[in-house]
């Protein structure tokens, strides 16, 4: 577990004074005159070299220099220790082949920058220059050097041989990110004053039973290195989540003891994700009990839930016995220039807790996230899918020395997240068996020691309340087939398959989905763009365009395909004839495509456990997979997935010649009495037919009905018959809270399909509601189609949504970070025309 403080350690962070500079490869090797020549310029701490280059208005985005072709020196002035004890120098993460030296001694040479490092620097700070130097060697000319082959070859990355070094994939897959690799200090560096150890590693782990009783088994390793040891040792929890305390049975003396015991916590109250409940959380402390002072260390706070993996050929959670449908998509890096830095990234997590996304998973070709992004989810709700740091590679588990090493990172890691209630699901990597299998080699050469044999040892050991998976896909008679375990599904998406291939496919859980090149809002392009050509087609934006190496159409091209697919137009025509529209179709048909996917998905007769859409955010500016651009910014497609997402919803499928099925899904703890109310429209706005009827939502579950037992009577609703002309062309449902009306879901279909043309009559009305310039009222004559609402500053409540005719909406505007500004903008919809000024009384 983590220390979070104790008054026996004393944390000075270095994180100003730094200096950096570059030097070719090989060229500096040590501090010395040669050093010194260097043209240094300051850095930020933690930070890299993008970060530092970018500061200092040296840098391109588009255009960044080759960072892992040079050398890279830091240095700092080391503050003076103010206490007695031992000085350790502490390096949360070093990116990649990094040494240090403190005045002319080398004190560190490390090879991994998943891995924590301290130096205990008690005597070298007593004898020389308190300047601290850190060297990072171009990362380059190590991977030309000769190595064994791997059995197979990823186009996902230019360099095969980076399989033998412990860095991340950010920036050095090509298509998929800007070419940013992170180098240098990205994570925090300290100077440590421990008076009472030189170390202190404590454990704890919780266990809940089926009746909800909750067992914490505790471990605390101490060393006193010549110094006195504890006389005794105590573990308390105290909070909302339960209290309990247990004196520790101390084995061992001198200066290395270990203290175990277990605390029992009673009416504990249990961790939910928050789609389903609350997030009690309670403070973990450790005293520790010397024979001239009593020091309480703060672990911070912790939670108690049971999780485990349901029976079956499939992959379904439960939580606390309860079955979760896990939605939520892949998470990147919250700043290209500084992944892994703990700005923002709580922005962003709200953003995904608001949407109803209750899982994130970081995948293995990024890297291990800050502590401040585990609390953060911890604290909203949001479960945690955490890869080990392998991707699509041949990774060398034969090497003692590399295999050493991932055991040390994986202790590392573990030790970070333990105890954590928002850690669900630890993997060993991603489509490192799928690369393998697509290749046509046999089963077994995706599969190796480190992902079957050293990582789920250490995690049955380390972290017991995870589900552990060897990678993804997984299952089923090849890894990538979607009817057993967990696939990366994107038959809807990449592979151009319609939308039936959706229940043909019988995905059990999708661990990566539906990756489409979403389109951003326009102030977005603006400032990409920054008045240069139209966007499409201009090599700015292209750039920007996600693609799969070594193939011949890029995934703006998979989106068009599905603009022709729902609303018939030629979207190359409509991209030359304007290119406005063009974008405006695109935007709304990832989204729409994404809803559609998760109500086959998430209907409750449904054997699908979840899926997570690739990504959540954007690394740059433009037509990213993220649903959320770079600057946070929601895409139309973010909107599309909170509405499939939200704990209490209603959703639709077309089921052939049983009609419309609509599907109301509760995932609260709490029966939902409401009225399902079902109308249809001819011509948008001329009202054919209603009807209702009660309907009880039981807690956690779902009911189903059809559009035909709502109205009473056969109207072929979705035109399956043809017995004639069509009965409508719109299809509104709603599900409303009996005791006040107020609207819990909404579901809307269109049964010949989404129509591209645009009316002058559809008589949109947007205002600032009375007194209330946060909350926008929006209201249309004529059904509306993807209203959208642009409030720079804002985030909205809801965006690109249908309003039926006569229908009112009100949409909250929260302030984008601390914007605080009066709003202002516009409305329109895409099936009007012109679009509506809005601005506050008086402006």
């Amino acid at each position: 577990m983590l220390i979070r403080s104790t008054t026996a350690v004393r944390r000075t962070p270095i994180d100003e004074g730094w200096t950096f500079a570059g030097a070719s490869a090989g060229a500096v090797r040590e501090p010395g005159p040669a050093l010194g020549a260097l043209e240094f310029g300051p850095a930020p701490v933690p930070g890299t070299v993008a970060q530092a280059l970018s500061l200092g208005g040296n840098f391109d985005l588009s255009h960044p220099p080759p960072l892992d072709e040079r050398d890279y020196w830091y240095r700092c002035a080391l503050p003076r220790a103010k206490e007695d004890g031992w000085q350790f120098l502490v390096f949360d993460g070093l990116a990649t082949l990094a040494e240090a030296w403190v005045g002319q001694t080398r004190v560190l040479a490390s090879d991994n920058m998943f891995r924590r490092r301290e130096v205990d620097v008690t005597e070298i700070l007593a004898r020389e220059d308190p300047v601290l130097s850190l060297r990072f060697r171009a990362l380059g000319p190590e991977l030309a050097a000769r190595k064994p082959r791997p059995r197979w070859r990823t186009r996902v990355v230019d360099h095969q041989q980076l399989r033998w070094f412990r860095t991340t994939l950010i920036g050095r897959t090509p298509g998929f990110c800007p070419a940013v690799p992170p180098v240098g200090p990205y994570r925090e560096v300290r100077l440590e004053s421990r008076r009472r150890w030189s170390q202190l590693d404590v454990s704890f782990q919780p266990d809940v039973d089926v009746d909800g009783a909750v067992r914490i088994r505790v471990r605390a390793d101490v060393r006193t290195v010549g110094r006195e040891g504890p006389r005794a040792m105590r573990a308390r929890v105290v909070g909302p989540a339960g209290t309990g305390e247990v004196d520790l049975e101390l084995d061992g003396s001198g200066d290395a003891a270990r203290a175990t015991g277990v605390i029992v916590v009673s009416k504990a109250s249990l961790w939910w994700p928050s789609t389903h409940g609350a997030q009690p959380l309670t403070t973990a402390t450790l005293e520790v009990d010397f024979s001239d002072g009593v020091e309480v260390v703060d672990l911070g706070r912790i939670g108690f839930r049971r999780l485990e993996r349901a029976p079956g050929d499939g992959f379904d959670l439960r939580v606390n016995g309860v079955p979760v449908f896990c939605r939520g998509a892949c998470w990147t890096a919250e700043d290209v220039l500084a992944p892994g830095g703990p700005a923002g990234a709580r922005q962003t997590l709200e953003l995904a807790r608001d949407a109803g996304i209750n899982m994130i998973r970081l995948g293995g070709t990024t890297l291990y996230e800050s502590d401040a992004f585990y609390d953060a989810c911890d604290e909203l709700g949001i479960l945690v899918w955490q890869d080990f740091m392998f991707a699509n590679m041949d990774y060398p588990a034969h090497d003692a020395e590399f295999v050493s090493e991932v055991r040390a990172e994986g202790e590392d890691v573990l030790a970070r997240v333990e105890g954590r209630p928002c850690l669900a699901v630890l993997c060993g990597g991603s489509e490192v068996e799928q690369q393998a299998a697509m290749l046509g080699l046999p089963p077994e050469s995706g599969q190796g020691p480190v992902a079957t044999e050293i990582l789920p040892e250490l995690v049955s050991r380390l972290a017991p309340g995870a589900v552990y998976l060897p990678s993804t896909p997984t299952g089923g008679v090849l890894p990538f087939h979607t009817s057993k375990g967990v696939t990366h599904y994107y038959g809807v998406g990449a592979y151009l398959r319609p939308l039936s291939d959706v229940r043909l496919s019988g995905v059990r859980f999708a661990a990566e989905c539906l990756a489409f090149a979403n389109v951003p809002e326009q102030r977005s392009i603006d400032r990409l763009m920054q008045n240069l050509e139209v966007p499409p087609q201009h090599p700015r934006w292209k750039e920007r365009v996600p693609r799969d190496r070594g193939v011949g159409w890029d995934f703006e091209d998979v989106r068009d395909h599905y603009v022709a697919t729902l609303f018939g137009v030629d979207p190359a025509a409509v991209r030359r004839a304007d290119a406005d529209r063009y974008l405006a179709l695109g935007r709304v048909a990832t989204g729409e495509v994404m809803e559609r996917v998760f109500a086959e998905w998430r209907r409750p007769i449904s054997r699908c456990g979840g899926g997570l859409v690739f990504w959540l955010k954007d690394f740059w500016l433009g037509a990213g997979w993220g649903v959320i651009d770079a600057d946070g910014v929601p895409k139309a497609a973010y909107y599309a997935l909170k509405r499939a997402f939200a704990p209490v919803a209603l959703l639709v499928t077309d089921e052939g010649l049983e009609g419309y099925m609509l599907h109301a899904v509760n995932d609260t703890d709490a029966p939902v009495e409401a009225e399902l109310d079902v109308r249809l429209y001819r011509h948008g706005r001329i009202e054919v037919a209603r009807g209702s009827r009660a309907v009880d939502v039981p807690e956690r579950g779902g009911v189903s009905l059809s559009a035909d037992a709502v109205l009473g009577r056969f109207h072929d609703v979705n035109h399956a018959y043809r017995f004639g002309p069509p009965t409508c062309d719109l299809v509104v449902a709603w599900l409303r809270q009996k005791s006040d009306g107020a609207v819990l879901g909404r579901a809307f279909a269109a049964p010949l399909g989404w129509s591209s043309e645009r009316h002058d009559d559809l008589g949109l009305e947007a205002r600032f509601a009375p007194g209330d310039e946060r909350t926008l009222l929006v209201k249309s004559a004529r059904f509306a189609h993807a209203v959208c609402c642009e409030v720079p500053g804002f985030v909205l409540s809801d965006n690109y949504f249908c309003l039926a005719p006569g229908e009112e909406r009100r949409v909250a505007l929260t302030p984008l970070g601390a914007d605080a500004r009066s709003p202002e903008g516009w409305v329109g919809a895409l099936n009007d025309v012109g679009t509506l000024r809005v601005r506050r009384s008086g402006g």
